[in-house]
């Protein structure tokens, strides 16, 4: 009776158009009615303590941050610096595109800010330069998706506060992937529209590549010759590397991985790449050897267009693969003096 009184006021609620918060609440005070525990001034305090959190106040500043920068000019003057560097080369205006979206992430951390301003200021200039509008908008949209990777960003604050670990740390651990996410496949493709005929080798990971794996279909719709290496290990392998350090750093040290229940997260499911490059229409293989590698990658090369060598690799040595440590510790949180 007690989980129904709880679900019934809950999906109750929520059909009536409340907020999930107050929705919640409303659910709560039902289940305390029913346990003859009501009590409001509890409610209050649980209301009270909720919002009472002072790293949380970066998310509406940071949102605040994103619309004086719309209104005040600062995201023109970015377009017109990301114009300035890219802008000159052949399909520059995605370029500048993906360049401003880095930009703008590391500003204000809203990805619906950044995107809004983009589309305000690119979607209108791609358009009268020729470019597809469902095209170009699709563009900037998945740009947009890098503002909550590169800090400062609200989902790392959010994260953070909920999982009480140091949000520095969090956003140190954003650059690298955010800066990859937008210097990654896009350039491979925005390389081979440069220079037509040449290919272009692209070496990306798994996860980074599950961001947009659209984007071989885009190669294949225009029939780019770029040869995309997915390694493949399952696993975001530098957020579980600090994670398991963190967690239980000796056991790590002795064993070199700790089990799947004992990190966050930080593992993959199967993705056949290959696979999916030959449903969209390109040359897909797979390889586990590298033996392997060299044929595979002759195979792509002759083929003549757009193709997916899906590299598997272990997953533990490729954590602990040669200067890793070194790597690690570049992007740890500074130490005060």
């Amino acid at each position: 009776m007690t989980v129904t009184i709880f679900l019934g006021s809950l999906l109750a609620a929520m059909a009536l158009g409340m907020p999930i918060a107050y929705a919640l609440l409303v659910s709560g005070a039902a289940l305390m009615w029913h346990l003859n525990m009501f009590d409001a001034q509890i409610l209050a305090q649980n209301v009270v303590n909720g919002a009472d959190s002072f790293p949380l106040l970066a998310v509406p500043f940071f949102m605040l941050a994103g619309e004086i920068m719309n209104v005040g000019g600062l995201s023109r003057r970015i377009v017109n610096l990301a114009l300035a560097l890219v802008g000159h080369l052949r399909g520059g205006l995605g370029y500048v595109t993906i360049l401003a979206a880095v930009l703008m992430a590391a500003l204000s951390g809203s990805a619906v800010a950044d995107t809004a301003a983009l589309a305000a200021l690119l979607l209108p200039m791609m358009v009268r330069a020729g470019h597809d509008p469902a095209r170009a908008g699709g563009l900037i949209a998945s740009a947009g998706i890098i503002a909550p990777v590169i800090p400062p960003s609200i989902g790392f604050v959010i994260f953070g506060v909920a999982a009480n670990l140091s949000i520095g740390k969090l956003f140190m651990a954003g650059i690298v992937p955010g800066i990859l996410l937008g210097a990654g496949i896009a350039q491979a493709l925005g390389a081979a529209v440069a220079h037509p005929g040449q290919p272009v080798c692209c070496i990306i990971g798994d996860g980074a590549l599950g961001f947009h794996p659209q984007e071989i279909e885009t190669a294949v719709r225009n029939r780019l010759r770029v040869i995309v290496l997915v390694v493949c290990d399952k696993q975001w392998g530098m957020v579980k590397m600090n994670q398991q350090f963190t967690l239980k750093p000796l056991k790590t040290m002795i064993f070199k991985s700790l089990g799947p229940d004992e990190t966050i997260k930080t593992d993959l499911g199967e993705i056949e790449f290959d696979k999916l490059a030959q449903a969209m229409g390109a040359h897909g293989e797979r390889v586990a050897d590298p033996a392997q590698l060299r044929p595979a990658i002759e195979r792509a090369l002759a083929c003549g267009g757009p193709a997916v060598i899906h590299v598997d690799v272990d997953p533990v040595k490729h954590m602990w693969a040669p200067g890793l440590m070194h790597f690690k510790d570049m992007h740890l949180e500074p130490k005060g003096k």
